[in-house]
């Protein structure tokens, strides 16, 4: 989440500290973790809690990002579906967002035409998505 506010250069007034229960008061996340939940990019999970340490899902990735974009007008709704061999894995509350960052080119498949919709995104990934992110912004 530090990662996408950071590069879209989200804030928010209603932004403060203590907005997930799992947000160590005053830890580096923490600011991130409240602007997305005042700005809807992350709405945590039942309990209530963000789920600090948990791994992030590809399309739970695919969700925030497609929220964040939303808000920042840089993206558009998408009216298609994603286009992958394993497009009936991907959870239907996901299934917009992942076709939309996937026409925006922020997120891509795997050689062999999977999204793989439940694996955990990768260090490297995120790098790659912000990356593709920050390039589309700034046209």
């Amino acid at each position: 989440m530090q990662l996408l506010v950071g590069t879209m250069d989200l804030t928010a007034s209603a932004a403060t500290a203590g907005t997930f229960p799992d947000a160590e008061p005053g830890a580096w996340y923490e600011r991130a973790l409240a602007t997305a939940k005042a700005l809807g990019i992350a709405q945590g999970k039942p309990d209530g809690t963000f789920g600090v340490n948990d791994p992030i899902t590809r399309q739970d990735a695919a969700v925030m990002l497609y929220r964040a974009g939303l808000l920042k007008k840089a993206l558009q709704a998408s009216g298609g579906e994603a286009n992958f061999t394993d497009a009936d894995d991907i959870a239907q509350y996901a299934a917009e967002a992942v076709a939309a960052v996937q026409q925006a080119g922020w997120m891509q498949g795997f050689s062999d035409g999977r999204y793989a919709p439940l694996n955990l995104t990768t260090r490297a990934e995120s790098a790659v998505i912000m990356h593709r992110l920050l390039q589309s912004l700034q046209q």
